[in-house]
């Protein structure tokens, strides 16, 4: 379990409305939401990956997306012959009957 301290911030009015209209948007407690602020500038885009949330340079980031939209195929064999399905039928390969797909 994690040991918490409390603490006490002084906030500008406008700074402090926006985190409430956050807050309520987002579903989360203002301690939260200033908590995984803090933890983001301090350890940056690493505490993401070990918590498993995805910020916004994430999400722009095409490698993030990877699996994340699968396509249905009726492959059953792509591992073994992936290079085919990839590259197309090659001469004098045993699978060579493999349709271009």
């Amino acid at each position: 379990m994690t040991d918490y301290v409390t603490t006490n911030i002084r906030l500008p009015k406008e700074l402090h409305r926006e985190l409430k209209r956050r807050a309520v948007r987002d579903e989360k407690s203002l301690s939260q939401l200033v908590r995984e602020s803090v933890a983001e500038y301090l350890i940056g885009p690493s505490l993401r990956d070990m918590t498993g949330q995805r910020g916004p340079d994430q999400m722009q980031d095409s490698l993030w997306l990877i699996g994340s939209d699968p396509v249905d195929a009726d492959v059953t064999d792509a591992s073994v012959h992936h290079d085919a399905y990839l590259y197309g039928p090659l001469a004098n390969h045993p699978r060579s009957d493999i349709e271009d797909r």
